[in-house]
């Protein structure tokens, strides 16, 4: 309250009550030195909030613990993220290293890196999925064969992105 007083504005704060999640806003009263404090039960927001950040943190953990390369590009080939694997399908100690050395331009990561305005004309071509295999190239100038699967869609702004998942199957390939 002594806060909300000395900044003269309204301030909310939540507060757990038995079971009880109430959100109580203290509005002052300027020419009594006073506030008034108003309350309401936020109990089913605040537990939908902490399922999301836990639903989110398993995502994340799927993500980052999968042995696939997973990424996000926009449609002009900036690398918007990627996952641990990826960044060692490239040789790269961690994503923040790819991104910052090929995450301009996606298509530095191909052998061939005319095979990118491939891949992106049979995207926009097709139904917007792709299964495509490419010799890919990794930081120290070693290539691999990887079997990527893409697919076109939206950002949540309704920019244009690529999806994907990068399979090494070099191994296979050799056999």
């Amino acid at each position: 309250v002594g806060a909300a007083l000395d900044a003269a504005a309204p301030r909310e704060i939540d507060m757990a009550a038995n079971a009880v999640v109430w959100r109580l806003t203290i509005v002052p009263q300027a020419a009594s030195g006073q506030a008034n404090i108003y309350g309401r039960d936020v109990t089913d927001w605040h537990d939908t909030a902490k399922a999301l950040a836990a639903s989110e943190a398993r995502y994340q953990r799927l993500i980052d613990d999968a042995v696939l390369g997973v990424f996000r590009t926009t449609v002009d080939g900036r690398i918007l993220s990627a996952n641990p694997a990826t960044a060692r399908l490239f040789g790269y100690d961690t994503p923040g290293e790819l991104i910052d050395h090929i995450g301009h331009d996606a298509a530095l990561g191909f052998a061939a890196p005319q095979r990118r305005q491939e891949i992106m004309q049979r995207l926009t071509d097709g139904d917007g999925l792709l299964n495509f295999e490419n010799t890919y190239l990794r930081k120290d100038g070693t290539t691999f064969i990887g079997n990527l699967h893409a697919r076109l869609g939206t950002d949540e702004t309704g920019e244009g992105i690529i999806e994907g998942v990068i399979e090494d199957i070099t191994e296979r390939k050799q056999v």
